[in-house]
């Protein structure tokens, strides 16, 4: 029996294998089992607390550590047992039998000599108990695995007797032991509930259950319902230490879940403790069983308490001091705690950890020791949930940074090898081409398509696109919806309606055609604008009616389809020249140049003229009959200016009216007609300053600025007849091709012949206008129109406001800069520059140059100049601002609307087309006579139904296409590049992108 017990730890405790031996001078591989109780309880279900010394070993193997280390780093609901020493399988010891011990039969065998036979499957004597004891063998399921599927064991010191319990208990009795169930299982047949350990024993000896007797097997049993666990987890009992027989029982009833909790703080002592009346002297000289109680913790505070040396008794007992520290009994857990009770607590902690590793350094080198030996696990959340580390990305934010800093793949990665430097996981490219394709499931269609290039020839030029328009538009309807983005705006949208937007805009080098959802908090936004078509080609008629061939039948599909039984709105956004090619019209040049009604040029000039409106089916009746005429340009007036056939078939009262373009045109017409004025006080300062004009000179000088004037609205009339030419020249041949009839055909060659000539006339006439242009410029010299101190007062007035210029399209303004030149403070530096310097200039100069009469002529010029646009650019300004919001409509603001747009054509007509001779514009007619019934129509304001998302998306696809310029093809580079865009339009992805913060401006 000695040698048995001295040979014990020669096998680990788990598995039954035989440990390593001990080699001088290197660290034991071995551990003791009283070290990690709570962790061999968790892991294998043994209570190694209760072990034997006779019985069981105190050590276990390197192998069994490691399995434990990797059980504990997993969840405990998907924990399996494998590997160790026993190979999965927990060792069952018994107790020293002298004439059958497998122990000690080993250590026999050990001693004969030779070398052993290396075990197949089971390590140590597991295998020699196994082979001799077949009632040992684990059964089909090791009974460390089977104790995964029980509830957690609550015993903690004493039996779970059913009289502890202070409620009814019902079937949570095991029927096997009497006793509440611990590690509660789930028999399969009567849904009884078993102590895991109970039922595994009964089931190696019969295999029928034991309340029902229905045949079983240990596989079978599972896990109890959640809800039973809560009920088992929350039912109360009295302390342990209630029925002691000390002075001083436990006399609180605590929930079984926390049981094993309360008992660790909760400990008996003997009766013959000492009591209140006990001295001093011997309360600190009692053994460590009498100072644990209550009445002694009130003795030794007093006595703590009545010391001066900062609340500390310092006894001297042999070499070491043992140092008393007063500390306060928590009432509540830290985490359930308030700040400044954390902080209290704090500070009480760091006085202990002082007092114990010795000042200071020896806290902060034991801290840095409790760090290390915690598993990388839970010191990386400890840290994270510190702060000091920042926290793990969330599922999905790799797209939206690829999105936000419109990264290609191989930017991504080489971000990532940042992110894992600085210890910050981010989502593999795998993961995130997974999360693209599903949420992003249909295959662009890359094609190359003959189309007509800048120079007017047909070549294989690459088309983007999607196959089907409508399943993209339902499935971004779909996100929206998911993430939370859908809105009607409180009625303004009807409740049964989703209103999606086409549109398309020619910008960069290539042609995008986009939808926009309108239910949508930013519907113009770059996040809602999805390009579903793009091709390199300029948006000729012909190339437009190429490319959106298979969307027609899309589009009338999708007027008729619904949503979670909403119906889909769809209506038209662009510039005015995209929609006069979509609906097959002449554009702003012809006789009858409105998109809406069939008023000519003329009857644009007047005031109350109600013209007849257009509709899709007259369009399309007017082009047969322009084509059974003879398809010529010349008589296209007859026709109401209906060349082409309509490509997409959207009524004309679901187009949105384009109010930015409204302002690029309207705008710059009023800026026009102020340089004029400015022009001509620039002529009469000249004349009055240096007397270098006589009047004749002078009458001179403004007949041939009238006549440059002329000549250059001359030549762009002729440069857009020329283009109108070619265009229509285009469709012809497109016509040709798609015609077989050869009667057709010849008519359509004879066409194309008087184009021919029509195109080649144009140009030779703008030839000889710019020629004309030219000679007049030279001799105008100096006092030519843009050389005048007044005309250029007002450009460093739009740069100090960054009222910026495009450096191609002969210096329009932008788009998105002139709700700024609109403000009105802006409105008063621009038009007040001319006045400004003729005031300085007078004031320099003095009255010997100029004449007093000539100075009031002057300033009352200037005076007047400013006057007279501060009016104009400030109606224009109010009607803008209502219609370009995105209110409710109602019929007081419709009202007032109308009231403004009246207000503002009136000064328009009187101020500038009467005393400049300048003319109505179609945009200006559509301002008058559309407005306010477009605004009608939707019923809101047309904000929300603007061109700014199409005019937009050109900016961020040329910066993606810097970043692709390495892709040979051009088709790969476009098909990259469409991929790339679309990713920063998935609304799931947007709402995890960092929007900036806003800094606080300094105070002057």
């Amino acid at each position: 029996m000695d040698s048995h017990v001295q040979n014990l730890n020669l096998y680990c405790r788990l598995g039954g294998g035989k440990l390593p031996s001990r080699r001088s001078g290197k660290k034991s591989t071995t551990y003791s089992v009283q070290d990690f109780v709570r962790e061999i309880d968790e892991c294998f279900g043994l209570d190694v607390a209760q072990d034997s010394g006779s019985v069981h070993p105190q050590l276990f193997c390197a192998t069994c550590k490691a399995l434990m280390q990797r059980l504990l780093s997993c969840p405990a609901d998907s924990r399996v047992v494998t590997g160790g020493c026993g190979q999965g399988k927990i060792f069952r010891w018994q107790a020293h039998e002298a004439p059958d011990c497998a122990i000690c039969e080993k250590l026999e065998e050990g001693a004969k000599g030779g070398r052993r036979a290396k075990p197949k499957h089971v390590h140590g004597i597991a295998a020699k108990a196994a082979a001799r004891d077949p009632a040992n063998t684990s059964p089909t399921l090791p009974f460390a695995e089977f104790v995964l599927r029980a509830t957690p064991s609550y015993v903690a010191n004493q039996e779970l007797v059913p009289e502890r319990f202070t409620c009814k208990l019902n079937d949570l009795v095991c029927p096997i032991c009497s006793l509440v169930v611990d590690r509660a299982v789930e028999s399969p047949c009567c849904k009884r509930l078993f102590c895991a350990s109970c039922v595994f024993v009964w089931l190696e000896e019969s295999q029928s259950c034991k309340s029902c007797t229905e045949d079983t097997n240990i596989s079978s049993f599972s896990s109890p319902h959640p809800s039973l666990q809560r009920i088992l987890a929350d039912i109360t009992l009295r302390c342990d230490n209630a029925e002691s027989t000390t002075l001083h029982g436990c006399s609180m009833t605590v929930s079984l879940s926390s049981l094993r909790e309360h008992c660790k703080s909760c400990t008996p002592y003997p009766a013959a403790c000492i009591t209140p009346s006990t001295p001093t002297a011997d309360v600190l000289q009692a053994p460590s069983e009498m100072l644990q109680g209550g009445v002694a913790d009130k003795l030794l505070s007093k006595l703590i308490a009545c010391k001066s040396e900062g609340g500390k008794l310092l006894q001297h007992t042999g070499r070491r001091p043992i140092t008393w520290e007063r500390i306060t009994q928590a009432l509540v857990s830290s985490e359930d705690a308030s700040e400044r009770t954390k902080r209290k607590r704090q500070r009480e902690l760091e006085s202990v950890q002082r007092s114990i590793c010795g000042g200071s350094e020896g806290s902060a080198a034991q801290l840095v020791h409790a760090t290390k030996v915690m598993s990388r696990v839970d010191r990386d959340q400890l840290l994270k949930e510190a702060g000091v580390l920042p926290k793990g990305p969330s599922e999905g934010i790799g797209l939206a940074i690829k999105a936000d800093l419109q990264l290609p793949w191989y930017g991504l990665r080489k971000l990532r090898r940042y992110f894992r430097d600085f210890g910050v996981p981010l989502e593999s490219e795998a993961i995130m081409r997974s999360q693209l394709s599903s949420e992003l499931p249909f295959p662009l269609l890359c094609q190359e398509v003959p189309l007509y290039d800048k120079t007017g020839t047909i070549t294989m030029c690459p088309v983007v696109s999607f196959r089907d328009v409508t399943e993209v538009i339902l499935h971004y309807i779909q996100l929206n919806h998911d993430a939370g983005l859908l809105t009607w705006r409180d009625g303004a949208i009807p409740e049964d309606e989703v209103w999606v937007k086409l549109g398309g805009d020619h910008g960069g080098q290539s042609f995008k055609l986009c939808f926009q959802i309108v239910n949508v908090d930013h519907p113009n936004s770059l996040a809602n604008t999805i390009p579903f078509l793009v091709f390199c080609a300029k948006d000729s008629p012909s190339n437009l009616a190429t490319t959106l061939e298979p969307y027609v039948d899309q589009v009338q599909r999708l007027k008729s389809m619904t949503w979670q039984g909403k119906k889909i709105r769809v209506s038209l956004f662009g510039d005015y020249e995209f929609m006069t090619k979509v609906y097959g019209l002449s554009g702003s040049s012809g006789v009858r140049p409105c998109l809406f009604c069939l008023a000519t040029k003329t009857e644009l000039q007047e005031v109350n003229v109600n013209s007849e409106s257009r509709s899709l089916n007259q369009i399309r009746s007017d082009h047969m009959e322009f084509t059974a005429g003879g398809s010529k340009l010349s008589k296209a007036k007859q026709f109401n200016n209906v060349i082409r056939s309509p490509i997409l078939p959207i009524e004309l009262d679901s187009i949105c009216l384009p109010v930015l373009h409204l302002d690029l045109g309207i705008f710059p017409w009023l800026y026009e007609a102020m340089l004029r004025d400015a022009a001509s006080l620039d002529l009469q300062l000249a004349r009055c300053r240096l007397e270098i004009l006589s009047s004749e000179s002078f009458s001179a000088v403004t007949q041939k600025q009238a006549d440059l004037d002329q000549a250059r609205q001359n030549h762009s009339q002729h440069n857009a007849a020329a283009s109108l030419a070619e265009e229509q020249l285009q469709w012809v041949a497109l016509q040709m091709q798609q015609n077989n009839d050869q009667a057709i055909g010849a008519q359509f060659a004879a066409v194309a012949t008087v184009l021919q000539h029509q195109w080649a006339a144009q140009l030779q006439h703008s030839q000889q206008l710019q020629a004309q242009i030219a000679a007049l410029e030279a001799e105008l010299g100096t006092a030519k129109v843009h050389c005048g101190p007044c005309m250029s007062s007002f450009e460093p007035i739009l740069q100090a406001n960054r009222i910026d210029r495009q450096a191609y399209h002969s210096g329009a303004f932008i788009g998105n800069h002139i709700h700024k030149a609109l403000q009105p403070t802006v409105i008063t530096s621009i038009v007040s520059a001319p006045l400004m310097l003729v005031k300085g200039l007078v004031c320099e100069e003095g009255t010997a140059t100029v004449p007093t009469l000539q100075q009031h002529t002057l300033l009352e010029s200037a005076a007047e100049l400013r006057h007279r646009y501060t009016t104009l650019f400030t109606q224009y300004a109010d009607c803008r601002h209502i219609l370009a919001s995105t209110d409710t409509v109602s019929e007081d603001l419709l009202t007032t609307l109308e009231q403004r747009i009246e207000s503002f054509l009136a000064s328009a007509r009187s101020e500038v087309c009467t005393r400049l001779g300048k003319q109505i514009t179609p945009k200006l007619h559509l301002l008058e006579k559309h407005a306010v019934p477009c605004t009608r129509r939707f019923g809101i304001c047309l904000g929300l139904l603007g061109e700014q998302g199409g005019e937009s998306i050109h900016h961020n696809f040329n910066s993606l296409r810097r970043s692709l310029n390495n892709t040979p093809r051009e088709l790969d580079r476009l098909r990259v590049l469409v991929q790339q865009y679309l990713t920063s339009t998935l609304p799931a992805h947007n709402k995890l992108i960092l929007q900036p913060g806003r800094t606080k401006r300094k105070r002057q």
